[in-house]
């Protein structure tokens, strides 16, 4: 009996002990850490993914920049993190987190496809400064997203095909998201399906055919220019203000596809305000003659004729033959590519157009309308010791529209700059006039000014003079 009390006795005790020692032992609380990257870089140090921490634990942090990147914050649940601006720190888990290492680029580049060589070379020298000093203009201030903007210029060499290969090479090599240019049309044109393909969009300082603004992809292109189909709208407008029944269209087929769009446009617009297209001749730039096109418009005898062509390679010649076949007495509209025809060196031309019903139109010149163009000229002159010439001010413009871009999306991804490009091209006060885009990147609230060429006969010379502007 006394055996049996003494072995309960024990039981109880053991029991008592292991009892007690169970209620001065506290459960740990355990929490999961949750750990991912940004481009760039990783986290090495434990490594990404989710892992799990006893309470009050203080766990390493290292995360490691890809070349060409810089570690810039831990971002998330980052209260007890040490440091949330280096790259190698400790958290304290004392709670489910979720963090999350981020990641900039040392530098950001852009691309830039400039006429450096071939028959555009001395424009695209002049044009590729404009974009260099709007880039140095930039990093001035701090460039963007407090990072370095670099300009990577290649040549498009006057050349589709060469404009074209360059944009595939910055796309592909240099790892560009956003390109300044191309600035021929027909290199436009070759890029276009590419740069949607691609999701890089471009910003052209010059390519002006209307072609581009019918294309499927022609929201990724954008242009700080005045695009032609603009013009082409003006014109035709004039044409059904004036009651014109009948029209007949002379352009110039060459490769900046200026005439060939305008063609089209000029057409569809008439077509749908009923006036009838009883000629339309397209010719070659440098022809030795145009009378076989103009005696086949004479033939139509139509109300007003529509002329597309620059002077230095068509319009003089086919002014003076114009009046040879008798031309002389039929309206004649014509695009800004006549405008400033030289009458000493073209004399007869000259004759021609302050003596027949010509209108001509032409964007009204910046300095006139544009405060902010005297400026730009200045700074250029004295960073170039020369001026400024065609399509610097729309360059320099692109590049700072682009850099806003960025800003504005906050990352340098393609999708998202384009999608920002439509954000702050909106009354942007440029160098070359306000700039607003509408749905197809094309400017709008241009100021067109109509103009006639008329002779002085007490200064005996010929003189350009707006009659009125016209609002797009």
């Amino acid at each position: 009996m006394k055996n049996r009390i003494l072995f309960i006795s024990l039981a109880v005790v053991l029991a008592l002990s292991v009892g007690l020692i169970g209620c001065g032992r506290e459960e740990v609380p355990e929490y999961n850490l949750t750990i991912s990257s940004t481009e760039g870089g990783s986290v090495t140090t434990p490594g990404e993914g989710t892992s799990t921490y006893d309470e009050g634990t203080d766990v390493d942090l290292v995360a490691v920049a890809d070349e060409g990147y810089v570690f810039e914050e831990w971002v998330g649940d980052v209260g007890t993190i040490a440091n949330v601006g280096d790259a190698t720190t400790t958290i304290t888990m004392n709670d489910n987190y979720s963090i999350t290492a981020t990641f900039r680029a040392e530098q950001i580049r852009i691309g830039g496809i400039f006429d450096v060589t071939g028959e555009l070379a001395a424009m695209g020298d002049l044009i590729a400064q404009g974009a260099i000093l709007a880039v140095e203009e930039i990093n001035a201030d701090g460039g963007v997203l407090g990072t370095e903007l670099v300009l990577v210029i290649e040549d498009g060499a006057t050349s589709a095909d060469t404009g074209f290969n360059a944009y595939k090479k910055l796309v592909e090599v240099n790892e560009v998201r956003v390109i300044v240019g191309p600035m021929l049309s027909v290199a436009v044109m070759s890029s276009g399906a590419y740069a949607q393909d691609m999701q890089v969009p471009m910003v052209s300082p010059s390519s002006t055919s209307a072609l581009v603004h019918i294309q499927p992809w022609t929201d990724w292109a954008f242009r700080t220019c005045a695009a032609d189909h603009a013009q082409a709208t003006v014109l035709a407008q004039i044409i059904t203000e004036e009651g014109y029944q009948t029209a007949a269209i002379l352009v110039v087929d060459d490769m900046y596809m200026g005439g060939i769009g305008f063609e089209l446009l000029v057409t569809e617009i008439l077509k749908a305000a009923d006036v009838e297209i009883v000629a339309s001749a397209r010719c070659e730039p440098g022809q030795p003659d145009y009378l076989t096109e103009l005696n086949a418009i004479k033939d139509t005898n139509p109300d007003v004729i529509v002329q597309v062509g620059y002077h230095t390679d068509s319009a003089a010649l086919i002014f003076e033959q114009a009046a040879a076949v008798g031309l002389d007495t039929i309206p004649w509209l014509v695009a800004e590519g006549a405008y400033g025809l030289d009458a000493e060196t073209y004399p007869a031309a000259a004759a021609f157009m302050a003596g027949t019903n010509l209108l001509g139109c032409t964007l009204v010149p910046e300095e006139v309308v544009v405060p902010e163009y005297t400026a730009f000229v200045e700074r250029y002159e004295a960073r170039w010791g020369e001026s400024p010439g065609i399509y610097c001010d729309t360059v320099y413009d692109a590049v700072k529209l682009i850099a806003l871009a960025i800003e504005k999306a906050g990352v340098y991804d393609g999708k998202a700059i384009k999608e920002a490009l439509y954000e702050v091209g909106v009354d942007y006060a440029g160098a070359s006039g306000t700039i607003t885009w509408d749905e197809k990147g094309d400017r709008v609230g241009l100021t067109y000014g109509i103009w006639k060429l008329v002779y002085d006969e007490e200064k005996d010379e010929y003189e350009y003079v707006i009659l009125y502007n016209v609002e797009f």
